[in-house]
């Protein structure tokens, strides 16, 4: 979650305003931040979304490892006094 919302471009284009009409920042500098701040909007999802697919797929892998094995399902118990039916053919 942290990476989606890491980045504030209304944050970004606010202080390189500012520092470029005080007279801190000069103007490529503050293109530059911006353009940081477009590049991590565009990259950072995509990161949050394979770091979550990433544990996705970890969390169900141990579930399938440590989960206990589907029990065996034995044959009904024989009722004596009884003959079992022939099936077809037989």
């Amino acid at each position: 979650m942290t990476f989606i919302t890491a980045t504030t471009m209304p944050l970004l284009v606010a202080l390189a305003e500012i520092g470029e009409r005080d007279g801190i920042m000069l103007p490529a500098t503050a293109a530059a931040m911006i353009g940081a701040g477009v590049l991590s909007v565009l990259v950072y999802p995509f990161i949050a979304v394979t770091l979550h697919r990433s544990t996705l797929l970890k969390l169900a892998e141990a579930r399938s490892t440590t989960a206990e094995p589907a029990a065996e399902t034995s044959p009904l118990p024989e009722n004596p006094g009884h003959e079992p039916k022939a099936g077809p053919g037989g």
